[in-house]
């Protein structure tokens, strides 16, 4: 393994687990922090999640279970409350890696997106729409 790759995965795990965010943004906060060149190649993603569980059972083993129960119990009253829209949970939360600080993704899936956009807006919820 690239020692290179291995240091950027370990730096951009922990800014996934420790301000949430997601893998792209994180890699290159990551590089930008080990002063390495934009051009330098990237990890993979399966090696920042690789990363980011190392990561959570070293510093965070004591918090990240009951903060990732947390987060599946409101997922699964999210998922209740927009069960029209066919939810299907992703990320952290789904893959199990989630602390406090992660997203919670819920794909919804209805024959026409604003229904579900002016459902929330409705619920005053904020939301990302992507396609």
């Amino acid at each position: 393994m690239d020692d290179a790759a291995f240091e950027i995965a370990a730096t951009a795990a922990r800014l996934a687990v420790e301000e949430g965010l997601a893998f792209g943004p994180a890699k290159h906060r990551a590089l930008k922090a080990l002063g390495m060149p934009t051009r330098t190649a990237l990890p993979s993603n399966e090696l920042v999640e690789s990363q980011v569980r190392d990561y959570i059972a070293l510093f965070c083993a004591e918090t990240q279970p009951g903060e990732l129960l947390a987060l599946r119990k409101l997922a699964r009253l999210w998922m209740r409350r927009l069960m029209a829209f066919r939810p299907h949970l992703g990320g952290a939360v789904w893959q199990g890696w989630a602390t406090r600080t992660s997203d919670i993704d819920l794909a919804l899936f209805c024959d026409d997106p604003k229904s579900a956009e002016i459902a929330l807006i409705n619920q005053n919820q904020r939301y990302e729409v992507q396609t």
